[in-house]
């Protein structure tokens, strides 16, 4: 079946073609940038090379919480949060729409420094001024060049097909898949087992000496909005999300948790009080006695909503291998 979106693809490739072979000259020609910071802290940058939907985010999360022996703290560009031109550490003074929906995420759920800021280099000056890291993990910016990085990973979503590997505004890339030569490391996410097969044969093609790390996604048990598990038989659920790739959320929703509808927002979406109220309204259409997010949403709604009846949620998380964890010892 093609999507809506593979459709628009097919129909205009005759006029995107040429558009996305310039964006790939363009991001050819950045890669000559020089005059890079070199921050005193160690810097691993951990980006994606598709526009949204590898699942870069929970990866900056699992690596926070694995790595030992180090003091890491997070520098995130703050998309479509109000401070991130001048630059902030997320704190209890503001909120997503302040910081980002994913740094305040993650700020809630880590032990460790936030920061974000359109300006990395300029905040990883900031961050070797406050000193309390040693660490600084990029959330995005592998295509930022003002700051040095010390090993770059690169996220992949095994769920991605191949008319997404064409350069905007013809598929999804932000430059060629050939700049996988200047990461150190990629990181490719799934579900199914063919998926990843099918991606790793594609991407060792372009650089067999690279080093390749399944992480296979992972599901934690539903939770009420205070945190505590739902157990099984479960209530029925209406999921939803505002994700770039929401299908491995849905999939789960409805195979494992019996979810009986789905509703998808765009990715970074604010939730109103009224789309909310209309969710539960939905829900209730449906027959389904209870709403059901990923993590991004619930602490967003809860920071926005806080007076609202709150949605039930599932995290996201990754397994590696233990050979992802050695390389990242030595950064």
């Amino acid at each position: 079946m093609v999507s809506r979106t593979q459709f628009i693809r097919r129909t205009l490739w005759i006029v995107w073609l040429p558009l996305a072979l310039f964006w790939a000259l363009a991001a050819r020609l950045r890669r000559r940038r020089r005059g890079s910071y070199r921050s005193s802290l160690k810097v691993l940058c951990i980006g994606n090379l598709h526009s949204g939907g590898s699942g870069k985010t929970p990866v900056v999360r699992a690596v926070c919480e694995g790595l030992k022996g180090v003091r890491p703290a997070v520098l995130s560009r703050g998309y479509h949060g109000r401070l991130s031109a001048i630059g902030a550490r997320v704190d209890s003074t503001g909120g997503p729409v302040d910081f980002g929906d994913e740094p305040w995420m993650l700020a809630q759920v880590l032990q460790c420094p936030v920061y974000i800021g359109a300006d990395r280099a300029a905040m990883a000056k900031r961050m070797e001024s406050e000193g309390l890291c040693d660490l600084i993990v990029m959330d995005d910016g592998f295509q930022n060049l003002s700051l040095c990085k010390d090993k770059s990973l690169l996220v992949f979503n095994a769920e991605k097909d191949l008319d997404s590997l064409y350069c905007l505004p013809l598929g999804e890339l932000r430059e060629p898949l050939s700049a996988i030569r200047h990461a150190d490391g990629v990181v490719i996410t799934y579900e199914r087992d063919a998926d990843l097969k099918r991606w790793e044969n594609w991407l060792r093609e372009l650089d067999p000496e690279k080093s390749f790390f399944p992480a296979r996604r992972l599901y934690g048990p539903p939770r009420w909005s205070g945190g505590n598990t739902i157990e099984s038989p479960y209530p029925s659920f209406l999921a939803f999300c505002g994700l770039a790739d929401p299908r491995g959320f849905f999939r789960h929703a409805e195979s494992a948790l019996g979810a009986i509808a789905t509703v998808a927002f765009p990715d970074h979406h604010v939730f109103t009080e009224t789309e909310l109220t209309e969710l539960w309204a939905e829900a209730s259409r449906v027959g389904a006695t209870e709403l059901l997010c990923t993590e991004k949403e619930s602490h967003k709604i809860k920071s926005l909503l806080p007076n609202c009846r709150q949605p039930s949620v599932v995290r996201l998380s990754y397994e590696f291998p233990e050979e992802f964890w050695y390389f990242l010892r030595d950064i």
